[in-house]
């Protein structure tokens, strides 16, 4: 039967064209496939937020937008001169802490902090931040904080 259907004039040259186009469509698969292959990905960078403590007072429990700040330790605390960073969802929120001397009092960022999609932020807590007593809505100096 092969040489039956090789000896017609019609059905060979259709076999060659058949087999031409299709290791040109593998050729130009296997090379779409390697420049596909070799792009690197893009990478989303991190939603990062790191708050400094530059006052004199040692901060503890710090939370923004409903995220412990505590950089993977077992929870959050912030001696002086020292820094967190977190990974955290963007969003917008004060930031809520308390100071290790006065327990049982909490307080807030006078400020709302914006942590923007993709980007590292950085709050700086110094002795002259104001910040709110939880409790109450006067605006005070972190430094003068009892």
């Amino acid at each position: 039967m092969m040489e039956l259907w090789s000896q017609r004039p019609g059905n060979r040259q259709l076999f060659l064209n058949k087999e031409f186009y299709m290791k040109k469509f593998l050729v130009l698969a296997a090379i779409l496939t390697l420049v596909f292959a070799g792009c690197p990905e893009e990478e989303t960078p991190e939603t990062q937020l790191t708050i400094k403590n530059e006052s004199g007072k040692f901060l503890e429990y710090i939370t923004w937008n409903n995220t412990e700040i505590k950089d993977g330790r077992y929870f959050s605390e912030l001696e002086m001169g020292k820094s967190l960073t977190e990974t955290v969802q963007s969003g917008s929120g004060y930031i809520f802490f308390g100071i290790f001397s006065n327990y049982g009092y909490r307080y807030r960022t006078n400020e709302i902090i914006t942590v923007n999609d993709g980007k590292k932020e950085q709050f700086i807590f110094t002795n002259n931040t104001l910040i709110v007593n939880v409790n109450g809505s006067e605006s005070i100096k972190l430094g003068d904080a009892f």
